[in-house]
């Protein structure tokens, strides 16, 4: 399945879209409680070590970052958990709304948390 994320969902998730390997008759709640897992705050910050590592060896040539040195910048973010709670859902670009309706493997997922302004 394809997750591609919005707004608050991609300042949790850290990228606009994933890919997940997961079979057909995955429910959208079962999709979600994967989401929020491999979101979680420390395999975040992993992900943010790993790309300032890469980004800092070739721009400084210095000791790669601490994660004391790289979290401040990702502590505004929002916990994948709480965007999940108050986000709506599309599925292949229509509202889906019941959490335990089975999707497919081919399906593409929208994650839409509240967007202020106009």
């Amino acid at each position: 399945m394809i997750i591609r994320y919005f707004g608050a969902a991609q300042a949790a998730a850290g990228l606009e879209e994933e890919t997940l390997e997961l079979p057909d008759g995955t429910t959208l709640e079962a999709l979600l409680r994967e989401v929020v897992a491999r979101h979680s705050t420390v395999e975040s910050r992993d992900r943010v070590l790993a790309a300032a590592g890469s980004a800092g060896a070739t721009a400084s040539r210095g000791a790669a970052p601490t994660a004391s040195s790289v979290a401040p910048a990702r502590s505004s973010a929002p916990s994948m958990e709480s965007v999940i709670a108050r986000s709506s859902f599309l599925r292949n670009e229509v509202a889906w709304k019941d959490r335990q309706a089975p999707l497919k493997a081919t399906d593409v997922i929208d994650v839409l948390p509240p967007f202020a302004g106009g």
